[in-house]
């Protein structure tokens, strides 16, 4: 799985979740930095990853411009690195098929 991390997640959960959710990258990672919500959509749609984000606005890009790329969108609350990582590496079943799933293009963790 290849995930990118928005800029409203800690750049530090990519180390979190490498050993269990595998390719994980920040969009600090690259250069130019993409700022806005269409720049970091279309980094991932050419990167082939999937968005991790708690901004409900990726869910709006996802509706308008449909898959690829997809969208877990975390409404967990304000926790810390260390437990969004926990979070994201128990439901790692689920996520996979999500990810595999052709149909669904936004998966909501709660």
């Amino acid at each position: 799985m290849r995930f990118l991390l928005d800029e409203n997640l800690s750049w530090r959960l990519k180390r979190v979740l490498a050993e269990d959710l595998g390719d994980t990258l920040h969009v600090s990672d690259f250069a130019p930095t993409p700022r806005t919500d269409s720049e970091i959509w279309s980094l991932a749609l050419k990167e082939n990853r999937v968005i991790l984000t708690n901004d409900e606005d990726f869910q709006a890009l996802s509706i308008l411009n449909g898959q690829p790329p997809k969208v877990i969108l975390l409404r967990i609350g304000n926790q810390s690195t260390t437990e969004t990582g926990r979070t994201l590496i128990s439901l790692k079943e689920h996520i996979l098929l999500f990810v595999q799933d052709s149909e669904h293009g936004v998966l909501e963790i709660l």
